[in-house]
This record gives C-alpha cells, sequence and structure tokens, in this order.
C-alpha cells in the first residue's frame, strides 16, 4: 500500500496500443506502468524519457488495463480492448533470456503470425530502432510465405555499440511492407540493478515513532548479472515530517 505524503497532482499521460504492444507517453519521469490482464499482471514497467513501451500477446482477446502510478500523483487506469491484427504480429518476448551487451551483436528469435483471412507470400519486415546505439547490418527481414493463421520463426541480429550506456531501453520497431502493421520489440541492455526487498524499523513493534531517532535495516538485492562490490548507497527523505 503506497500512501500519499503530499497532495496528489494530475499527471498528463497518453495511451495507445500498436499490434503487440501498448505505448504511454507521459510528463512523468519514473512513473510505473502495469499492464494487467484476466487479473494478472502480465508486465511492468516505468517511463525513460517521459515514455514506455510494454508487449502483450496479440492472440490473447477481451481487455487490457493499463495503470499509470507515481507516488503523490494521481493515478491513470485505462482499459483498452485486444484488437487482433489484420496482418501480422510478433507473439513471443524475443529477448526473454536474452543478455544485451555493449559492444556486441545479439540474436534474438521472432515468432510471427498471420491473423489476416488471407494467405501472405513475399512478406518483408523492415527494422528500425529509435536507439542511436543500435544498427543492423540487414534491416530487412525476409519473412516470405504465411498461410492465414499460421506462424513461422524467424532470427534477427542487431548491433549495440561500445559506448552504449547500462540500463539503455533498446526498442526496436518492425514493419510490414504487406499490411503497414507494426509491431515493436523491448529490451534492456545488461547493467546494475540494485533494488530494496524489505525494509523494517528497529523498534520492538516494527513501526517508526514521532519524535524520536528511529533505525531503519534495509535489504537490498543485486538483480544485475554480475556480482557487485563496494557498493554505497543515499537515502532521501520525501516528506517534511522527518
Amino acid at each position: 500500500l503506497k500512501m500519499w505524503i503530499h497532495s496528489p497532482q494530475p499527471m498528463a499521460n497518453s495511451i495507445s496500443q500498436g499490434s503487440n504492444f501498448v505505448s504511454v507517453d507521459s510528463d512523468q519521469e519514473n512513473a510505473i506502468v502495469t499492464l494487467t490482464y484476466n487479473d494478472e499482471v502480465i508486465a511492468v514497467g516505468k517511463t525513460i524519457g517521459g515514455s514506455c513501451i510494454l508487449p502483450f500477446n496479440p492472440e490473447d482477446s477481451g481487455e487490457i488495463t493499463v495503470t499509470v502510478t507515481k507516488p503523490n500523483f494521481i493515478p491513470t487506469i485505462e482499459n483498452l480492448t485486444v484488437n487482433q491484427s489484420n496482418g501480422i504480429a510478433i507473439t513471443n518476448n524475443p529477448f526473454e533470456n536474452v543478455q544485451i551487451e555493449a559492444g556486441t551483436s545479439t540474436e534474438i528469435n521472432l515468432e510471427i503470425k498471420n491473423f489476416s483471412q488471407e494467405n501472405i507470400s513475399n512478406e518483408i519486415l523492415t527494422m528500425t530502432s529509435s536507439s542511436e546505439y543500435v544498427t543492423f547490418d540487414n534491416s530487412q527481414i525476409n519473412v516470405g510465405n504465411i498461410n492465414s493463421g499460421a506462424s513461422v520463426t524467424k532470427i534477427i541480429s542487431f548491433n549495440v555499440s561500445s559506448n552504449c550506456p547500462p540500463n539503455e531501453v533498446i526498442e526496436i520497431r518492425l514493419e510490414s511492407a504487406e499490411s503497414n502493421e507494426v509491431s515493436k520489440i523491448v529490451g534492456v541492455v545488461n547493467g546494475l540493478l540494485i533494488g530494496t526487498t524489505n525494509i523494517q524499523s528497529d523498534n520492538s513493534d516494527g513501526f517508526i515513532h514521532i519524535g524520536e531517532i528511529n533505525h531503519l535495516a534495509v535489504s537490498i538485492i543485486n538483480n544485475s548479472n554480475f556480482d557487485v562490490n563496494g557498493l554505497t548507497s543515499t537515502v532521501e527523505v520525501l516528506t517534511d515530517a522527518a
């Protein structure tokens, strides 16, 4: 349960959807975006540079609930109907269990399905990226022929420059020449990912007491894929009461 510690302010959020993704544009940085389908959280992210893109499975049907939250701001909640693509769309999360390293080339598998009622011939997908650190040796994917309702798997690769900062969000856009449908996939370049798992007062009752010096025990977890040594952290007070 998150409590407001100041008078909540409104957020300006714009929510839209593509063939396999939900896009949120916000006037707030580090707002948390959550997708819920059938009362189950299917994706979580945060706004970076004022935007966040989260995937969903285009084979699902029904409604997806999009929630945008930030401490001391009024949440935005919007329901979207999953509209199955009339062309082709990416149906998997190709970055699952894939490590993206700066200065290397990364290969991923794309599962591509034809949702239209017609067979598609000689399909070409064109890849572009909004990241200045991403390049393609070949920006076109020759998908070939896909019957209605059928799927194919294609391997693609992209390059990440050596000066790419850690935790950089990599967005790749795939546009169909046949149907003009757009799919997007998003991954994150490896970097330091530190979080907290528990914050506990050392008072016997577990509460923070007014007018007393209170000590907190903070449990920190390393979610990175490498060891971290000599870590220091800073505690920031977010209320005028302390």
